[in-house]
């Protein structure tokens, strides 16, 4: 922790500048404080669009504050941007997946190609487990579409979902494989 007088404002943008001072408690740290009004007053004077240091002391209280909810601060969040293209190619590959992997299911057979030799075709319990890997592809697929559209600062929870998605899947993925050799 930082002790009063020792925070060099200097490598401070003035935006965030005016934010600590919004946040900075003057009663505790007042060194700190005359110094963030002296780096303020001296980015001021070479802009004179900005507020001045007078204006952010009226403004000031003596407590802290909390943090600013203005979306051009330097802390605030900024929500994932997944481009368009991925986005298309993962709702198109999930809804094939999903059609694909149904239409398996429904007629008893779901063909799984190989890159050499023949492919595997899988039936009942075996082609219902592989199934269910698939809708965990999807939905794996989704939520990355999901996250780019939902502005929250929860994207630690998307890849932690995502993450369980892709462990059960190819844990299923493999045990509906175990299932056929049997056959």
């Amino acid at each position: 922790m930082k002790k009063d007088g020792n925070i060099d404002y200097s490598g401070y943008s003035l935006p965030q500048l005016n934010e600590a001072l919004s946040l900075i408690n003057r009663n505790k740290y007042p060194l700190n404080h005359e110094r963030l009004l002296g780096e303020i007053a001296a980015r001021s004077k070479s802009r004179s669009s900005q507020p001045g240091p007078e204006q952010a002391i009226a403004t000031t209280p003596d407590s802290v504050t909390p943090p600013s909810t203005d979306p051009t601060s330097a802390l605030a969040h900024k929500p994932n941007s997944v481009p368009l293209i991925t986005r298309a190619i993962n709702i198109l590959a999930s809804f094939g997946l999903l059609a694909y992997g149904a239409y398996g299911v429904y007629i008893n057979d779901l063909y799984l190609p190989a890159k050499k030799g023949p492919g595997v075709h899988l039936h009942d319990s075996a082609a219902l487990v592989m199934f269910a890997a698939l809708i965990c592809a999807c939905l794996n697929m989704m939520s990355v579409v999901l996250d780019h559209h939902d502005k929250r600062n929860n994207e630690h929870e998307y890849r932690a979902f995502a993450m369980g998605l892709k462990y059960l899947g190819w844990l299923l993925f493999a045990g509906s494989l175990l299932m056929h050799i049997p056959e």
